[in-house]
């Protein structure tokens, strides 16, 4: 079923192949998307020569996701960690207008919140599902988020 729109990012949804590699995929869709070639199994791989509490295929915080793609991409990609300042819809949709996705961890999962559609649910890429996005609602965001960060914008050189 097509959702209406009212503003969404172009970004091509991922499918995470392990049970805790959510975080991974995240970066990874967001990397096809600023076309900075890694990969969720370059993501993966290299997170344990970065962090130095980490094995491989287990979930990362937020703030260990950020240190990973950050080093990985020489700072093409980077976060600015909102950690579990209130945010509300209309953050969300300030974000996404000046093409900032945010990325965050709800109940041990990662999300991407990436645009609303035309009644202004916020849309989100569940990267546990085969397709995205779809309409995330108020109450599940609400309830669940444990940390947050938003894509910084590009460096203008």
């Amino acid at each position: 079923m097509a959702i209406p729109l009212g503003y969404c990012l172009n970004l091509r949804h991922q499918q995470q192949q392990l049970q805790s590699d959510c975080w991974a995929t995240c970066l990874a869709i967001i990397c096809d998307w600023r076309a900075v070639p890694i990969t969720r199994p370059e993501i993966l791989t290299r997170a344990p020569t970065i962090l130095s509490d980490y094995e491989y295929g287990q979930m990362a915080t937020c703030a260990e996701a950020n240190k990973v793609i950050k080093t990985m991409s020489a700072g093409a990609i980077a976060f600015e960690l909102l950690h579990d300042k209130k945010l509300y819809h209309e953050d969300f949709m300030r974000y996404v207008n000046t093409r900032r996705v945010v990325m965050l961890c709800m109940s041990n999962h990662m999300w991407l919140v990436t645009g609303y559609d035309a009644a202004g649910h916020l849309l989100i890429h569940n990267v546990g599902k085969p397709e995205g996005p779809e309409i995330a609602s108020p109450s599940l965001i609400r309830r669940g988020m444990v940390d947050t960060m938003v894509l910084n914008l590009p460096q203008v050189d």
